[in-house]
């Protein structure tokens, strides 16, 4: 099975072509500033080959980018850099998840459906060690890290919208397994997470609904990648692309979102259930 390109190794060749049309010369005039030949300059755009610092300021140079696009450039081969290998703490996230990482950095919109847990971009600390815990103690400040570091998506990216509904057993089960001062560290942590960040938006689903599908993520990344639907499993993952999958999932998302309590009402669900939680911890 062929690796899928990276979407910001695409990203970075989007930029590379769209720089080279810009200034009205072909892939074969490229190639000759580069002294390659026009398959590498077709490979660079398409993110297959990765650019070189030299020649990127070569095409700086001779493409006229303006500063702006050129810093974007450089940002972007940096973080290629860094994707390589999934070395270090990184080699802990599941290779499976990785595609998911890496588009959630450049994505337009995300939308999630967790019906029985928090996701890890939501989760607070306290619920993260308990379930990271089973990784041991020598794993463990590495996997805090890497969930850290991926929670600085919101900063990074902040044009990007984040939507998510949880099922409202999400939270009775971290309070059953995991006792009244975790959940409560968890519901405090997402509403500070809600004040903190305009983009981000979440809908509780109670009990009271009866259509409650499988977990499913939405991820609309920009013109030119294609956005996908993500399906988690054990120890694998699905990446779905055809339009029959994203309208179906797109109808799902639709119907949860009627069925869940509206913004406003669910962040009085979650100041509610933070006032129960809170009186249960202090007995």
């Amino acid at each position: 099975m062929s690796v899928p390109v990276s979407p910001t190794r695409q990203l970075l060749g989007r930029a590379l072509r769209e720089a080279r049309t810009a200034a009205g010369l072909s892939q074969h005039a490229v190639a000759t500033i580069l002294d390659c030949s026009q398959g590498k300059i077709n490979k660079l755009e398409s993110g297959v080959v990765v650019v070189k610092d030299t020649d990127l300021r070569l095409l700086v140079k001779h493409l006229g980018i303006d500063e702006a696009t050129a810093t974007r450039m450089v940002d972007l081969l940096d973080m290629v850099r860094r994707e390589r290998g999934w070395s270090g703490r990184h080699a802990l996230i599941p290779p499976f998840f990785r595609r998911y990482q890496q588009s959630e950095q450049h994505a337009v919109h995300v939308r999630g459906w967790h019906a029985e847990a928090i996701p890890g971009l939501l989760q607070s600390e306290r619920n993260m060690l308990t379930l990271l815990s089973v990784a041991g103690p020598d794993a463990l400040d590495d996997q805090v890290r890497n969930r850290e570091e991926r929670r600085q998506v919101f900063t990074a990216n902040p044009d990007a919208q984040h939507h998510y509904i949880l099922g409202e057993g999400a939270f009775h089960r971290i309070r059953s397994s995991r006792g009244p001062g975790v959940a409560l560290d968890q519901v405090e942590h997402l509403l500070r997470t809600l004040d903190r960040h305009p983009q981000l938006a979440v809908q509780v689903l109670t009990y009271a609904t009866n259509f409650v599908p499988g977990d499913f993520s939405i991820v609309t990344m920009p013109e030119g990648l294609d956005d996908f639907v993500y399906l988690e499993r054990v120890n694998n993952a699905d990446y779905l692309t055809k339009e029959k999958d994203l309208l179906a999932h797109d109808h799902a998302w639709s119907r949860l979102a009627e069925q869940a309590l509206s913004l406003e009402e669910s962040r009085r669900h979650l100041e509610t259930l933070r006032n129960h939680l809170c009186d249960e911890s202090s007995d």
